[in-house]
């Protein structure tokens, strides 16, 4: 009989590690299974209560023309909104701003982890829509369709408006804290080291450089925040329609129809018959050309200013070299004449005039271009290098053949153009790459520079005005981003670097 010996064998180190991993793994799926469907259920919870929103806003839209109100703000950690009639579902955090013209809806759900409004879902309009821009000549500023006021590049004299003097090659806040407290901004532009705005207002604020009395406050001190425009003088009891930031100088259309000017006038800037300076708004001159005219737009440039009138004719005034003033004259005026209109203009009706740093360039109503002063470099687009006192005509027979331009700016020695084709269209020095054509061959006649498939898909819709006349060409596109070329050493292309560039480059976008 044999007799069998049965004996039990435990797990040696190697299984129970084996085990111990398998259970892991295991737990690890069902562990990962189960986020997965939380986060699936809170994701759609989070979706359901942002389009729930969205119908709130929609129905309020509806009722109001269109138009939506900062009555809609609302922060559901922080309590109800009376306008905006909804809970959202347990654990959902939803934030609404809106804006005139749209609103950005975010939500996050407060028990998942590391989640916050800076990654929470988002709807709407949630990204900076810049309605205005304008660049001088080291910095850009920009209104966003919030009616909040951006600026990025150099800072060296508070021209940023943020209350400091570090520069910045991305976008920061104006300041909101002093005078520009509760109003939004309809309108802005930059000079040499300064920038003003139009408020909801109607009233006229400045900030940056301030030597010559540029900021109109009545001083000569610089000022890193915002500074009211002078109102107990010439502007009292009027309204600031529009305005324009020269090197030096500003000056501003009112609710008048007449033009005001504050700063530098060494050569007639200002156009008040004088060359006196002045930190404090003066009249410019009407008892002359601009008698019984109703002025509608104006241009502040290096040592000249240009204005437009109701009836299509341009006035200019301050320096003469060069005929800048357009007049068939190269003699200074400090006050407007009247821009030559017996040659190219001859029947024309202007749409826009743009005072340069040394040349002048007018739009016609049938989308002609015309330019007049400092000829070097090709800037007037004629073909040729001659300075002219009188306006030319931009040559039309080679990429602007059957072409109709709609808006026009000067550079420091260039000048572009946007036809309705939603191509960008340049003439004069190229040698920084202004143009963003991605060369930098300078022409004395125009060539194609920016184009929608350097645009980011999208044509351009309108130039950025110059007020510096820097080397650098920026435009808006349709879709409101802001796209620059040229030189970029101060930051003012606001992407984050001072690396120049011949092809468009675009500023960093900013999330509301």
């Amino acid at each position: 009989m044999k007799l069998y010996h049965s004996f039990h064998r435990g797990f040696t180190i190697v299984e129970l590690i084996v085990v111990v991993v398998v259970i892991a793994i295991l737990a690890t799926v069902i562990t990962i299974g189960y986020n997965n469907v939380t986060s699936s259920a809170r994701e759609k919870s989070l979706m359901s209560d942002i389009d729930s929103v969205e119908a709130e806003l929609t129905r309020y839209a509806t009722k109001n023309q269109g138009v939506y109100s900062s009555s809609l703000n609302w922060n559901s950690a922080s309590g109800s909104s009376a306008a905006i009639n909804f809970s959202p579902s347990q654990g959902n955090v939803i934030v609404v701003q809106a804006f005139n013209t749209g609103y950005c809806i975010k939500a996050y759900n407060s028990a998942s982890k590391n989640k916050t409004l800076a990654d929470a879902m988002k709807k709407g309009q949630c990204t900076v829509q810049w309605i205005a821009a304008s660049y001088g000549t080291s910095s850009t500023c920009g209104v966003a369709s919030t009616g909040t006021t951006y600026c990025w590049g150099s800072n060296s004299a508070g021209q940023l408006g943020n209350n400091s003097t570090t520069n910045s090659s991305l976008p920061v806040t104006v300041s909101t804290s002093g005078v520009l407290s509760g109003k939004t901004v309809k309108s802005i532009s930059t000079g040499g080291a300064h920038a003003c705005v139009v408020a909801s207002d109607s009233k006229a604020y400045c900030w940056g450089s301030n030597s010559a009395g540029q900021l109109g406050n009545n001083t000569t001190t610089d000022s890193s925040v915002p500074v009211a425009v002078n109102t107990s003088g010439v502007l009292s009891g009027k309204t600031i329609v529009a305005i324009s930031a020269g090197s030096s100088h500003t000056c501003a259309v009112a609710s008048d129809g007449r033009v005001y000017c504050w700063g530098m006038n060494s050569v007639g800037q200002l156009g008040n018959s004088s060359t006196t300076g002045s930190p404090v708004p003066v009249a410019v001159n009407v008892a002359g050309v601009l008698s019984g005219r109703t002025v509608t737009s104006v241009s502040a440039g290096t040592s000249h200013s240009c204005a437009l009138a109701s009836t299509g004719q341009a006035y200019c005034w301050g320096s003469g070299q060069y005929g800048r003033l357009g007049n068939a004259s190269s003699s200074n005026s400090s006050a407007p004449v009247a821009v030559s209109t017996s040659g190219a203009l001859s029947g024309k009706s202007l749409s826009e005039v743009v005072a340069g740093d040394s040349h002048t360039c007018a739009l016609a109503s049938d989308g002609t271009a015309y330019c007049w002063g400092y000829g070097l470099t090709g800037r007037l687009g004629d073909g040729s290098n001659s300075n002219s006192s009188s306006p030319l005509a931009v040559d039309t027979s080679g990429v602007l053949s059957g072409k109709t331009i709609r808006d026009i700016n000067t550079g420091y020695d260039h000048t572009c153009a946007v036809a309705t084709d939603g191509v960008v269209y340049c003439w004069g020095n190229n040698g920084n790459g202004q143009f963003g054509n991605g060369t930098t061959s300078s022409s004395s006649t125009p060539v194609a520079g920016m184009t929608a498939s350097s645009l980011g898909g999208k044509p351009a819709s309108a130039l950025i005005n110059n007020g510096g006349s820097y080397p650098a060409t920026c435009v808006l596109t349709n879709e409101s981003a802001i796209y620059c070329a040229g030189i970029n050493s101060t930051g003012l292309f606001g992407n984050g670097t001072t690396t120049n560039s011949s092809t468009p480059q675009t500023t960093k976008p900013i999330d509301i």
